[in-house]
């Protein structure tokens, strides 16, 4: 086999190697974001809002 064509052959190899790190990495954080976001959702779903008035929270005004 042609020296070149074996050096091709290895770079291709770590081109592939390096394309699924940056997968699993990228997996890794989206997993770590979604984790995040159900702690988040659970602390608020834990904050109770039963002793404030009625009508609290309704039709405010986010337009800055």
């Amino acid at each position: 086999m042609d020296p070149a064509a074996i050096a091709t052959v290895f770079v291709g190899m770590q081109a592939q190697q390096l394309q699924a790190a940056l997968a699993a990495e990228g997996t890794k954080m989206k997993l770590r974001q979604d984790a995040a976001i159900v702690q988040m959702l659970e602390a608020a779903a834990t904050n109770s809002l039963t002793n404030v008035a009625a009508g609290i929270g309704r039709n405010l005004d986010v337009n800055a």
